[in-house]
């Protein structure tokens, strides 16, 4: 976006991935900002022409109230003319059995692989980091819990708060909608 002249704020919690991103700024364009995408309102000058919210980031919240919050907040941001882009995961069917055994990386000096364990509104995380070095194999575990997203049931909620879903895609159950605020 920026590389298109658009002036872009990237807000991330993992300063980790931040400096990849200002890394790979050519043109050193991106402002980046460590913090909580719950404080948007509080980091970006409104209003906006386009968010982007890519990935776990919405299941990654702690309840349905604090998503339903957060899309409120984007919706203030944008322009009357402005777009959110949103990419989430479907998490309406249960992987089962040896199918909740998610690879996620696997090189030479690292494999890891993550376990869901499905509950009624929210999935159990465990993360299993294998990594290789000084001749031998180390292992980092880590659990957390992420909202169970259910695609009928955000979108349901996106309209609610005043967007119009005007483009929707779906593929690998990877679920990626844009929106335009409902203006009527």
């Amino acid at each position: 976006m920026s590389k298109l002249g658009y002036e872009v704020v990237a807000i991330d919690t993992s300063q980790a991935l931040l400096n990849e991103l200002i890394h790979h700024d050519d043109g050193k364009r991106i402002k980046t900002v460590c913090e909580d995408i719950r404080k948007i309102r509080d980091i970006v000058v409104c209003p906006v022409d386009l968010v982007l919210c890519m990935g776990d980031t919405i299941s990654l919240l702690d309840s349905n109230l604090e998503m339903t919050g957060l899309l409120k907040d984007i919706r203030q941001c944008l322009s009357g003319k402005g777009r959110f882009i949103l990419s989430f995961r479907d998490q309406t069917r249960a992987l089962e059995g040896v199918d909740r055994f998610l690879p996620i990386k696997s090189e030479r000096d690292i494999v890891f692989t993550c376990l869901l364990e499905y509950e009624k509104d929210r999935i159990g995380v465990t993360d299993f980091l294998y990594q290789f070095a000084d001749g031998k194999w180390s292992l980092q575990k880590s659990s957390y819990k992420k909202i169970r997203i259910f695609s009928e049931k955000l979108e349901a909620i996106i309209c609610e708060v005043g967007f119009k879903i005007v483009w929707k895609d779906e593929k690998n159950g990877f679920v990626t909608l844009v929106m335009e605020r409902n203006n009527d």
